[in-house]
C-alpha cells in the first residue's frame, strides 16, 4: 500500500466536516463525501490536483491535535492571529487611508478584452500570464509589508505564524485571509498590476486579449511570440505564472459545450460543474465510467444520474 493509499484510508475514518474542510481549503470539485465516492474521485484527480500531497499536508495538520474541535480552532484562532498581525501595522493603516488614485488604469492603454470560453475559441492557442498569490503580491507593492526580499514570498509570510504546510498551501485559507484585509483595495491594487504587466510586456491594441481580470492576463498565440526577458528586473520576475494552452471541447451528452485547457503535459476543465467533474475528466482521459461517477448529492441525499452527462 502506498502512502497515498495509507492516507485515504485514513481520511475515511475523519469525519465529514474534515473531509468537506479538506476539499474546500484546496478547491477541489467533490461534492460527495460518501463512501466509496469520495476516495474515487480523489484518487482520479490526484493527477490534476496533486491531492496526494495536500492530503499529506492535511493529516499532518490534523494528527497533530488531540480533537477536531481543536484543529478547528487553532484554524480560526491562525486567520485572526495573521489578520491582526497585519492590520495592527502602520503600513497598513496608511493603506486603508491612502488616495488610491494612484493605482487608477492607465487610460492610454485601456486593455479591452472577449470572453474566452466561446466555441468560436475552440483549437486556438493562448498564454496565461497569472499573479500567483494576488492578493498577496498587491500588499506586497503597496508597502503594506514595509520593505522584503525577492524571495519574501506568501509561504515565506505565513511560516511565520504556523509550522504546518496545510495552511501555508491552502487557496481558501488565504482567501479567506486577505478578503479581511481590505479586498476593495487590493483588487484595484492587482488590476494595476496586470495593466502594468500587460504594458511590460509590449502588448498593443494590435494584441488580442481574452482576459483581463484582477489577477491574469490572457492573450491568443504562442510562448514564441512573447519576449519574457522583458520581466527581468521588474516586479513580475518572480510572482507571474506563464503557462501555453490549447483550448479543446468537451461536449456534453446534452450538446451543452464545457472546455478544456490542453497544456501538453496536463489539463484543466473549465466550466465545469462539480457533479460532473469527474464524468468530465473521465471523458478528457477517455477512460470508463463507473456508477461512482454518477452519484451526487441533491437537498442532502445521495442520488444518482440515470444517464451520464459525457460519454
Amino acid at each position: 500500500m502506498t502512502r497515498f493509499e495509507n492516507n485515504l484510508v485514513n481520511l475515511v475514518s475523519l469525519s465529514n466536516s474534515l473531509k468537506k474542510k479538506f476539499v474546500k481549503d484546496y478547491n477541489l470539485p467533490v461534492d460527495v463525501f460518501a463512501e466509496p465516492m469520495f476516495t474515487d474521485a480523489l484518487k482520479l484527480l490526484d493527477g490534476q490536483f496533486c491531492v496526494a500531497k495536500k492530503l499529506q499536508d492535511f493529516l499532518v495538520a490534523v494528527n497533530s491535535f488531540k480533537t477536531e474541535e481543536d484543529f478547528f480552532v487553532y484554524s480560526s484562532d491562525l486567520l485572526q492571529k495573521v489578520v491582526k498581525s497585519v492590520s495592527s501595522t502602520e503600513e497598513y493603516v496608511d493603506f486603508t487611508t491612502r488616495d488610491m488614485n494612484e493605482y487608477n488604469l492607465n487610460t492610454k492603454s485601456n486593455v479591452a478584452s472577449e470572453k474566452l470560453y466561446q466555441e468560436k475559441n475552440l483549437d486556438k492557442t493562448f498564454v496565461s500570464f497569472d499573479l500567483k498569490s494576488a492578493n498577496y503580491v498587491s500588499l506586497v507593492y503597496a508597502g503594506v509589508f514595509g520593505t522584503v526580499s525577492e524571495d519574501y514570498d506568501y509561504k515565506t509570510f505565513m511560516s511565520e505564524f504556523t509550522e504546518f504546510e496545510h495552511f501555508k498551501n491552502s487557496k481558501n485559507f488565504r482567501q479567506t485571509l486577505f478578503g479581511n484585509l481590505c479586498p476593495k483595495r487590493q483588487q484595484k491594487v492587482q488590476k494595476f498590476l496586470v495593466q502594468g504587466l500587460y504594458e511590460v510586456l509590449g502588448f498593443d491594441e494590435n494584441t488580442k486579449v481574452f482576459s483581463f481580470t484582477s489577477d491574469e492576463l490572457v492573450v491568443e498565440g504562442d510562448l514564441s511570440q512573447v519576449d519574457l526577458d522583458t520581466l527581468k528586473g521588474t516586479v513580475f520576475e518572480d510572482c507571474v505564472r506563464v503557462t501555453e494552452f490549447v483550448l479543446e471541447p468537451c461536449e456534453s451528452t446534452t450538446g451543452k459545450m464545457y472546455y478544456v485547457k490542453n497544456f501538453g503535459q496536463s489539463f484543466e476543465l473549465k466550466m465545469v460543474p462539480k457533479q460532473y467533474y469527474t464524468q468530465a475528466y473521465k471523458k478528457v482521459l477517455n477512460e470508463d465510467l463507473t456508477d461512482s461517477d454518477l452519484m451526487f448529492f441533491q437537498d442532502g441525499l445521495l442520488a444518482k444520474f440515470l444517464s451520464p452527462m459525457f460519454v
